[in-house]
């Protein structure tokens, strides 16, 4: 789930999208964490949408960053038209040191 509702102005670095629907993709919320250094991270069909995006991933693309590697890993689902594996959307793999962590787009 994105960021719905900040009760506050939390700064983020970085700033990982998933896919583009109202409940993962709240425009205004994602603006109010982002700063100068936040890295604005998206698959790569959400290039008409960004303007201001860093990086644009495909499933499988790999980012290291400093202190830690994002393999961008594709999410779908099998009964929902809208949730196709041809839509490029993404969940992430985070790796830092010996740790592995996955997050999956709901």
């Amino acid at each position: 789930m994105g960021p719905i509702g900040l009760t506050e102005d939390p700064a983020a670095d970085p700033v990982l999208l998933t896919y583009p629907h109202h409940d993962n993709f709240p425009e205004d919320d994602i603006a109010r964490m982002q700063t100068y250094d936040t890295l604005l991270v998206a698959p790569a069909p959400m290039k008409k949408l960004l303007v201001d995006a860093d990086h644009f991933l495909h499933p499988g693309d790999m980012l290291q960053l400093d202190g830690f590697d994002i393999l961008a890993a594709p999410v779908y689902n099998v009964d929902k038209k809208f949730h196709a594996p041809e839509r490029g959307w993404l969940g992430y793999v985070f790796i830092n040191g010996q740790t592995t962590y996955y997050h999956a787009a709901p």
